[in-house]
């Protein structure tokens, strides 16, 4: 992605669980599930290969049954540090955009989760963030 017209949104987290059990919630399909996407919708991972050049294909299900396909392409992966990856969604039109997540280790074992979104168009996200405002509650 190109850094002109570009607009991020930065998501910071803590967790009072170890890094490496913040990195298996991210790269988990058996984890993935409880947590990924917003309140009502569900997530089935179709597949799931986190390495660079890797890729999550997964559908989220929406609560009147509308369903989402979705991929990630994995670019940098840094176990249990680092992920950084494209999110396309299928459908015409829609924009991708980057996403770089990082896991710190706390010295009182607590993990910071710092998310960071790029994306080329503010419409997508301000929606963006909405949804994972209301999801970490």
């Amino acid at each position: 992605m190109t850094e002109t017209g570009e607009t991020s949104l930065i998501i910071q987290r803590t967790f009072d669980v170890p890094r490496e059990r913040v990195w298996a919630a991210w790269t988990s399909s058996e984890e993935v599930q409880h947590w990924w996407g917003p309140d009502g919708v569900t997530t089935t991972t179709e597949e799931l290969d986190v390495r660079p050049g890797g890729v999550w294909r997964f559908v989220m299900t929406g609560p009147e049954g509308d369903e989402y396909q979705n991929t990630i392409v994995y670019d940098e992966v840094v176990e249990p540090e680092r992920l950084v990856y494209i999110h396309r969604s299928s459908e015409e039109g829609k924009s991708q955009f980057q996403v770089s997540v990082s896991l710190d280790e706390q010295e009182d074992g607590k993990t910071e989760l710092t998310m960071q979104m790029r994306f080329e168009i503010g419409d997508r996200m301000r929606r963006e963030g909405r949804i994972w405002r209301h999801r970490g509650r």
